[in-house]
């Protein structure tokens, strides 16, 4: 919405077309951009009115990269600018009871305005009469993950396969400093083999698998790595599993999909080999984390409310005798987080000789994936996410909750948030500050 100048909405039509262009010259990113003018009312900051609906019809008429607009705005701009106006003829809109007399804009050059190369024309802004309204729609392009050869492929090893609409991408392209990185020749960083330990991958029979033995072409796997990278004395195993592509599977692009989850219906298996790897701690992970006297606790809190202060209780208390067990077992807690995660990940792509490959996730592990995609622009080539979160807000770690409940947890040992002198009350000893932080929380 422009108040004051409709000169200004027609150069915000042609800086939008600019800034998606300059995302991927390769493949640009096409907006279709309608304007109009004319009376408009606001409403919870909303628009209505006439000319918002005509906007938006210019905008669905419109072709990929174009601004249309109307007479009205041709007549309130002018030669004011460097815009021109190429007509398009009188258009039946949607939702408007008579033709509109429908124009393209162009530049000082004859251009598109979604065509031009060179920067428009800047000039004072000119108070106009009315309102300006611009919208603007993604066209229907799919965003793909890119290749310096070929922007509309994934990327492989070696050749690679086309996906079919509606499968989106999001591409990463920062390096990083990590030790455990290497610069490739596009000064992307890439995953190397870890030092100090080596992966080991192992194929196990599916038919001793409870979830994979009736699944038609499914390939099982164990990778054994350490539990704790920094001291790699103790291993864990995770049994992860593969299925090939439907199609030349051994050209086809490799997506890493993580997670918890044992569904072997992913679509992208029609054009690319996908390789599910577990996350650390679940069931698809040995040793296992077996907290019996938790799932009993959960299971009697089915009858109750949820924030039944009893329940929470003898939950927090069975996790602690949980948590003691396995620390007395020599588990290592703190290596139970979306970092280790992240390794896990790079150490199959070490073990299994996969140089790239596209990673997905569900919205619990979103933020691994992203932070792996990011970490290691080179080799991730491509991010898919179900469900994404915010990483400050999954239900695995979301620091501000668990703080939260914590003091609500402790009643007796209230903090004033304004007091002077700042002295606080001192907490009794069975009333010890405490959190219900789960496994895969990571330190704060």
């Amino acid at each position: 919405m422009f108040r004051h100048s409709t000169v200004a909405s027609l150069r915000c039509a042609h800086d939008l077309h600019e800034a998606v262009r300059a995302l991927d010259s390769d493949d640009p990113v096409q907006l279709r951009v309608g304007v109009s003018a004319g009376e408009a009312a606001e409403e919870d900051g909303d628009w209505f009115g006439m000319a918002v609906i005509e906007a938006s019809r210019l905008c669905a008429f419109a072709e990929p990269s174009r601004t249309v607009t109307t007479v009205v705005v041709r007549s309130l701009v002018g030669s004011r600018g460097g815009h021109q106006f190429a007509p398009l003829g009188s258009k039946n809109l949607k939702g408007i009871p008579t033709p509109v007399d429908v124009w393209m804009v162009t530049d000082s050059s004859g251009l598109a305005s979604g065509s031009s190369t060179g920067p428009m024309r800047r000039r004072v802004k000119w108070a106009a009469a009315g309102a300006a309204v611009v919208v603007a729609l993604l066209a229907a392009v799919v965003a793909v993950a890119t290749r310096d050869d070929d922007a509309s492929t994934l990327p492989t090893g070696g050749a690679s396969t086309t996906l079919g609409p509606g499968s989106t991408v999001t591409q990463t392209a920062a390096p990083t400093t990590d030790a455990t990185a290497a610069s490739s020749g596009d000064d992307r960083a890439t995953i190397v083999a870890p030092s100090g330990y080596k992966p080991k991958l192992e194929n196990r029979d599916c038919a001793a698998d409870a979830d994979a033995k009736d699944a038609i072409g499914v390939e099982c796997w164990t990778l054994t790595v350490p539990e704790d990278r920094a001291n790699p004395q103790r291993t864990i195993d995770l049994h992860g599993y593969r299925i090939p592509a439907a199609s030349d599977p051994d050209n086809a692009p490799t997506v890493i999909a993580l997670g918890p989850t044992t569904r072997f219906d992913n679509p992208l298996a029609e054009v690319a080999n996908i390789v599910m790897v577990p996350s650390r701690g679940f069931e698809l992970s040995s040793p296992p984390f077996d907290c019996p006297d938790t799932t009993q606790v959960r299971e009697a809190s089915l009858t109750v409310p949820s924030n039944d202060p009893t329940i929470a209780a003898q939950l927090l208390d069975a996790l602690r005798s949980c948590r003691e067990r396995l620390v007395t077992d020599g588990v290592r807690l703190s290596s139970y987080n979306f970092e280790a995660e992240i390794s896990d990940v790079t150490d199959y792509m070490t073990a299994a000789g996969v140089s790239e490959a596209v990673i997905t996730a569900l919205s619990q592990d979103a933020p691994a994936a992203l932070v792996a995609a990011d970490r290691f622009p080179g080799t991730f080539r491509g991010v898919f996410l179900q469900n994404p979160v915010d990483p400050g807000s999954s239900w695995r770690a979301d620091p501000a909750s668990d703080l939260a409940g914590a003091f609500n947890r402790t009643p007796h040992c209230a903090l004033p948030i304004f007091s002077a002198p700042h002295t606080f009350p001192t907490c009794r000893a069975n009333n010890k500050l405490s959190t219900s932080n789960s496994r895969r929380h990571r330190d704060s």
